[in-house]
């Protein structure tokens, strides 16, 4: 009789014996059906068990993993201290009925001629055959058609293709362009239906998809003979999982399931992470640059404003706006109408109860939001206490829409969070940017991620310091690639303009935005991390304590802190976090560096499962921020 150790999908650090009926053949990644309680659940058999004499039988073997998915799982469930049960849980399909799956089918165009830069990338790929590349390419390069061209022999050699986009807003677009070139490719992520998702994760299993484009969660997706994997805008932080368990980056996992594999994995930016740059001049990626745009095609003049001297919305910028021929990107990073609520008379200040932060006042609905944890309240426009009227401070993207539609009349979409609810508006307003019904365009970071449109004419940076100002370390890189990412969609073809405003106009960060400078941005910004001995000098591990009890919060921090001592590791804190309380818990942080990622993994792991009364214990692996 054989025995199996099944984890299921529960956030609880165990797993659970199971018999195996005779006849029955499983392994480690079978997927199968138990008795669970008083019901049936699906779990994944992680391995052989110890014989237990309560055990009950597996009820159905369904199908089994692919070896590098499953250990990719493990990879996850070591690396970020995740629990089994809710990594499968995360890998495996929503299980619905299975039906018969319409795959996409067309006629595919012929490749383009590639520069000679171009051409060098893609011949080194090729010859090379395996490991990491990194594809540094300027906005407007042709980063795409190298991708294409590396995928078009990996699929004439009959292997799949993994095409990861950082947001769910740029896979339309990517799509189109995949299935105009190769006829054929699906489209997975969070967005879907269950049943889309279902049936694009069994077509893949099946081997009857061999091109997926999709956003971070399509890294695990179990391709069958997979030969090739593009981590398009590799430095997007919307790689990284943090706002809900399991935490993972999605770069990340990519590169080790291509090492696993032995197969190619492209990581392509304009502006590369720091950590993935400095690999690649270590020696650990291999480096490839793309240093001239496409065509005829210049890199946009940038202009910078100094906001101590002119408004946010000023005349001028009406003006420049007017006279611009072609399409015209507004780019800010606040949304809602006004990110602060303020009374002058008495100094009130609208808040949110449980974060203690102030509230956004959101005018399309009629609501003051908590961008933290989305708290709402009914807006209004006196006082509560001594019955003045309001002031909406600020200015977030639905006030510059607002503002845009009196000038220039309807006809301006905004592209943000609150803008994109909507299941499919991400295709809307791309087919609008597309056939030209749309000229102006407001968003926050979501317009600077891969929209590739021939005539944007200019591009405007309203506040450029809503990041660099962040009590974060990546707060100038951030702050950089944002830049850079939104000033890149300007003169793709024909001449284009910029225009960052900044209260802080010689700052280093803003003056090698302006000349396109990404060397000189990375020596200053590496100089600084190696002084502060921040990653890639570093591992990183963090620990947040979060409960209602500020002085409880404070005991347990203090503890956990104490045992911490007891490990390889250098901590900083406990202390309180920049965002000091959030959905009415407060908030102590310990930050721990390591000089090895073991170590940082050694400490750390003691905590996972651990529970302290009326408290929530949230522990990253390489945290994404500090906040």
């Amino acid at each position: 009789m054989m025995y199996v150790r099944v984890v299921v999908p529960i956030a609880v650090n165990r797993e659970f014996t199971y018999l195996v009926p005779e006849g029955m053949s499983l392994k480690k990644g079978s997927v199968v059906r138990v008795p669970f309680r008083k019901g049936r659940i699906i779990g994944v058999v992680i391995g052989r068990a110890e014989p237990f004499e309560k055990s009950r039988y597996v009820l159905e073997h369904l199908f089994d993993l692919p070896e590098d998915v499953f250990k990719t799982a493990e990879f996850v469930i070591e690396n970020y201290l995740a629990y089994p049960g809710e990594v499968f849980q995360f890998i495996l399909p929503p299980f619905r009925k299975r039906a018969k799956f319409q795959i996409f089918s067309g006629s595919k165009e012929s490749p383009f001629i590639l520069t000679h830069e171009q051409r060098r990338a893609v011949d080194e790929i090729l010859k090379v055959g395996k490991g990491v590349f990194l594809i540094h390419g300027i906005t407007g390069s042709g980063k795409t058609e190298v991708y294409f061209h590396v995928m078009e022999e990996v699929l004439k050699q009959g292997k799949s293709v993994l095409y990861l986009v950082p947001e769910i807003g740029m896979v339309p677009q990517t799509l189109e362009r995949v299935r105009r070139r190769f006829g054929r490719g699906e489209e997975y992520h969070s967005k879907l239906t269950p049943g889309e998702r279902m049936k694009v994760w069994f077509g893949t299993l099946d081997g009857d998809i061999d091109i997926v484009v999709g956003a971070r969660m399509a890294v695990f997706l179990p391709m069958q003979n997979l030969g090739l994997i593009v981590v398009d805008e590799e430095h997007d932080t919307s790689y990284r999982q943090s706002a809900m368990r399991p935490y993972y980056s999605a770069r990340d996992i990519a590169v080790f399931r291509g090492k696993l594999l032995d197969i190619p994995v492209i990581l392509g930016s304009a502006t590369p992470s720091v950590e993935s740059y400095y690999k690649a001049q270590r020696g650990d990626y291999q480096l490839l640059e793309l240093k001239e745009r496409i065509g005829e095609a210049k890199l946009p003049d940038v202009e910078i404003v100094n906001l101590r001297k002119r408004q946010l919305i000023s005349e001028e910028l009406i003006k420049e706006i007017e006279g611009v021929k072609g399409r015209v990107i507004i780019f800010l990073n606040r949304r809602g109408y006004s990110p602060f609520v303020i009374c002058r008379k008495c100094g009130y200040i609208e808040k949110c109860p449980d974060c203690d932060i102030p509230l956004t006042y959101h005018k399309e609905k009629g609501i003051f939001l908590c961008h933290h944890c989305n708290y709402t309240k009914k807006a209004y426009n006196t006082c509560p206490v001594c019955g003045e009227k309001l002031e909406f401070s600020s200015i977030g993207t639905e006030r510059v829409e607002e503002k845009l539609r009196e000038i220039f009349g309807e006809g301006i979409p905004r592209m943000d969070r609150d803008a994109l609810r909507k299941r499919l508006m991400h295709r809307e307003i791309y087919s609008g940017l597309k056939n030209g019904s749309i000229r102006i365009l407001v968003g926050t970071q979501m317009v600077t991620k891969g929209l590739d449109l021939p005539d944007v004419g200019l591009v405007v940076v309203l506040r450029a310091d809503s990041i660099l100002n962040f009590p974060d370390f990546r707060a100038g890189e951030r702050t950089f690639q944002l830049l850079s990412q939104v000033a890149g969609r300007a003169g793709r073809q024909e001449s284009g303009r910029v225009i960052i405003q900044t209260y802080f106009p010689e700052h280093y960060v803003i003056k090698a935005a302006k000349e396109h400078d990404f060397k000189m941005f990375y020596e200053k910004e590496i100089e600084f991390r190696k002084k502060s001995k921040y990653p890639p000098f570093t591992y990183l591990g963090r620990v947040v304590v979060e409960g209602e009890d500020l002085r409880r919060v404070q005991d347990v921090a203090s503890h956990i802190a104490e045992e911490l001592k007891r490990y390889s590791v250098r901590l900083l804190g406990p202390s309180i976090c920049p965002v000091k309380k959030r959905a009415g818990r407060y908030r102590y942080h310990i930050l721990l560096k390591g000089d090895n990622r073991k170590n940082i993994i050694e400490a750390l792991s003691p905590l996972i499962g651990k529970r302290f009364q009326n408290i929530k214990l949230i522990v990253e692996i390489d945290p994404l921020d500090l906040l």
